[in-house]
């Protein structure tokens, strides 16, 4: 689902993906539990029903137990009020809290 999405992306994010090792790219199925979950917050107005694959995607990260999620989607996840209600939700639910960051505060650029 992200690389469907990421081919709409500008040529300079495209270009940050393909500069990741292979070792922080993880393949994850979109089973029963992760669409629960990215209906849940859903249900509990973190995002609405049109932004579901959103939902899904952070869903699919902390089932999965990913360390993080970089994203440039500053409406719908990389936004300090909805990573808190992501968590809630994903407290309230059982789960552990997800962090969500810009590309910046992950990737270095410096060439040194």
């Amino acid at each position: 689902m992200t690389y469907q999405e990421l081919k709409k992306a500008p040529g300079y994010v495209k270009a940050l993906i393909d500069g990741l090792s292979s070792d922080v790219r993880v393949f994850c199925k979109v089973t029963d539990e992760v669409k629960n979950l990215a209906q849940s917050y859903i249900d509990f107005g973190v995002l609405k029903e049109k932004n579901i694959n959103d939902a899904i995607h952070v869903a699919t990260a902390t089932v999965y137990h990913a360390d993080c999620i970089v994203s440039c989607n500053f409406k719908h996840m990389v936004n300090r009020i909805r990573i808190a209600q992501f968590n809630e939700v994903n407290q309230c639910k059982g789960y552990g809290i997800i962090d969500i960051k810009r590309p910046e505060e992950v990737i270095d650029y410096d060439d040194d």
